[in-house]
């Protein structure tokens, strides 16, 4: 916000500060997002973010008002993605690695459970 009688000296310091708060967030963001991807449990947790906010699906639906709320929060899904893809790039890749691990795995054991189903 400019001061209205803030000297060309004193708007410099204020930016200046500014920036220098901006790259102190932006830093100390990069170091969380890397600790949480880190180990297996960031990875789960951070998975299931992105499966709640349906950032991989459409977010089509009949009523506008539900639509609305769909982008909503495929727009928080997609965020997180690019966070991951900036700050975490292998373990994001390693998270979806897991992921579609873990699915098959589901499958295989839902596959055996059913009547008739090939064993796991």
């Amino acid at each position: 916000m400019l001061e209205p009688f803030e000297t060309p000296e004193q708007r410099e310091a204020r930016t200046a500060e500014q920036r220098a708060a901006q790259e102190r967030d932006e830093e100390q963001l990069k170091k969380d997002v890397a600790a949480l991807m880190a180990t297996g449990a960031g990875r789960r947790i951070i998975w299931r973010l992105l499966e709640s906010t349906h950032v991989y699906q459409t977010c089509y639906r009949d009523n506008p008002l539900q639509m609305a709320r769909a982008e909503g929060r495929r727009e928080i899904g997609l965020k997180l993605t690019e966070w991951l893809s900036i700050y975490a790039w292998e373990n994001y890749q390693l998270m979806l690695t897991e992921a579609n691990d873990e699915r098959r795995k589901r499958d295989a054991r839902n596959r055996a459970n059913k009547p008739g189903g090939a064993p796991a």
